[in-house]
């Protein structure tokens, strides 16, 4: 069984340790890296689609990622495993949604791969 704990990096950031039952730490991976292992997966993977980091300086509560491809436009919002959404970004998905655009929220590469697929 696996126990979690908190443990606070050199930045400032909060992260959380998993320990396993023969005491190897598994570390969750922040919403950054995510977020960047699904920008490189999608360049690699994608010759040619436009792929794009989003801020929240453009648009409070856009979604993190802007990936274009054979006709599609979709928004991905990047949560860590036990992430939240803010009402905000809740707000801004369904408005991107119901103008017939796709936005998504994904927790890794493989969420985002399924839901490209699943077109």
């Amino acid at each position: 069984m696996a126990n979690r704990r908190n443990t606070t990096l050199a930045t400032g950031k909060t992260i959380i340790i998993i320990v396993n039952s023969i005491g190897r730490e598994n570390k969750v991976m922040l919403e950054k890296q995510i977020q960047a292992a699904i920008l490189k997966h999608l360049k690699k993977t994608y010759p040619g689609a436009v792929v794009y980091k989003l801020t929240e300086e453009t648009n409070c509560g856009i979604p993190d990622v802007l990936f274009i491809w054979a006709g599609r436009t979709i928004f991905f919002e990047v949560k860590r495993t036990g992430g939240s959404i803010k009402p905000l970004q809740t707000h801004v998905i369904k408005r991107i949604n119901d103008n017939g655009g796709e936005a998504v929220i994904v927790y890794s590469v493989a969420d985002v791969e399924k839901f490209i697929k699943s077109y």
